[in-house]
């Protein structure tokens, strides 16, 4: 990889981090709960004084929001748009990685993402073949963890480092007292 293409991979990997901190924060405040009601059940939400069509207004914004800086990154990335970026199999790639993430997990889509996308540069050295083995491991993957990678739980940055300190303290007092 060169210079640019390591930078801009940082810039990307660095912008996620920023959108999924921020994502996370406005889901657990009010205003967030509110549209997590509306998606699990409009009808129950509008009985609890929610406007749906309101929280779902917003929702929708923050989600386009949200794609324009992807398609910013993408094109700072790739230097030029065409039509095929937008074509339906990318939007089949798409979908599975939500899918495959676990459908209520920003985290859990964004670690299928990489992952998927990894498998299928790992796999090119098969030529044709890959196109037979990658939807293999889709389906096992679907059969043995059918609510996907994370289901609807998220991985905490906080709480990975929490443990990884806890780790290494007491791996350095059990060195100390030898």
């Amino acid at each position: 990889m060169t210079l640019n293409q390591d930078l801009s991979f940082l810039v990307v990997t660095a912008s996620l981090a920023v959108i999924l901190i921020l994502l996370q924060n406005f889901l657990r405040s009010s205003y967030g709960r509110a549209i997590l009601a509306v998606r699990e059940d409009e009808v129950a939400a509008n009985s609890n004084g929610i406007g749906v069509f309101r929280y779902k207004m917003a929702g929708f914004i923050i989600a386009s929001f949200i794609a324009g800086i992807g398609g910013c990154l993408y094109v700072m990335v790739i230097g030029f748009v065409k039509p095929d970026a937008a074509s339906f199999n990318h939007s089949i790639d798409y979908l599975i990685f939500v899918v495959l993430g676990g459908m209520g997990s920003m985290t859990g889509s964004v670690l299928a993402a990489y992952i998927l996308t990894y498998l299928q540069e790992f796999l090119r050295f098969l030529q044709d073949y890959r196109l037979l083995i990658y939807p293999l491991i889709l389906i096992f993957v679907m059969l043995f963890r059918p609510q996907g990678l994370l289901g609807m739980k998220e991985l905490s940055f906080v709480r990975l480092v929490s443990r990884f300190t806890a780790f290494i303290r007491s791996k350095t007092a059990k060195g100390g007292k030898a």
